[in-house]
């Protein structure tokens, strides 16, 4: 029965496909008598407004993006500085800190610059951005004042930070010299601001082993605490001369932007 019902389905196709075929030779190359073929898919026309709402919107989610990431490391050198603050008051209580303190410190500040440097390097990347947008017009006027505000808010955010920063290094530095002041009045090398100074200024860790002298043995303990300081503080001023530049830079924007800023 089924090879039956088979056979007869394979008859009724061949018999449609017959008539198919004489219909189209009674039509002969009358093309215009054959009914075309419409696809049940239309394709939209292209909307060019469309387009350029999507890729207007891919922008701004890039710029605001890359906004909030330079934040984000903001944040990060912060929660630095706020460390280095803590580990500076530890190490101003001891007579000689643990290496370990000390490497942790250093490794800090280095942290702290190579940050700085990032956000810095960036920043000047947006302010060439946002002047090629208000020359092309790229952007209408809302839209600008928005990107010149997330822009202006970011520096004056990362000016505080490297403010506090640069603060707290200052307060440690004037600390140490004070604790060298200490100990040298306590064993008889007794001086004054001026003249600790110029011996700060030598960048020679050993400039106060030789003021001692004879006494060296005898004041071992004070040494060792005023070398380790003046150390700190040969360390410092290094760290901060390489952030000079940066300092610099940010002023000179932040005195750009002017009353926009303020």
């Amino acid at each position: 029965t089924q090879l039956l019902k088979t056979k007869t389905t394979a008859n009724m196709t061949s018999v449609a496909l017959r008539d198919r075929l004489a219909q189209l030779s009674a039509l002969g190359q009358d093309e215009s008598a054959i009914e075309p073929v419409t696809s049940a898919y239309k394709i939209a026309p292209i909307d060019s407004h469309e387009i350029t709402a999507n890729r207007h919107s891919v922008l701004e989610d890039d710029y605001f993006s890359k906004i909030e990431s330079l934040k984000l490391k903001v944040n990060e050198i912060e929660n630095h500085v706020r460390h280095i603050s803590h580990l500076h008051g530890e190490l101003l209580v001891k007579a000689v800190a643990p290496d370990a303190q000390r490497r942790e410190l250093e490794s800090l500040m280095e942290k702290v610059s190579s940050l700085s440097r990032h956000v810095q390097g960036n920043i000047k990347k947006i302010g060439t951005r946002l002047e090629q947008d208000e020359t092309k017009g790229s952007l209408n006027d809302a839209d600008f004042r928005m990107h010149r505000t997330q822009y202006n808010s970011l520096i004056m955010r990362f000016n505080t930070i490297m403010d506090q920063y640069q603060l707290e290094q200052t307060t440690y530095r004037s600390r140490c010299k004070d604790r060298i002041k200490r100990q040298l009045k306590i064993v008889g090398k007794d001086k004054d601001d001026e003249e600790i100074d110029e011996m700060l200024n030598v960048n020679n860790p050993n400039i106060f082993s030789d003021e001692f002298g004879a006494q060296k043995q005898q004041s071992k303990q004070a040494l060792d605490e005023i070398e380790q300081r003046h150390t700190d503080i040969l360390q410092l001023e290094e760290n901060m001369r390489e952030l000079q530049e940066m300092f610099d830079e940010l002023n000179r924007l932040i005195d750009e932007q002017g009353e926009v800023i303020k």
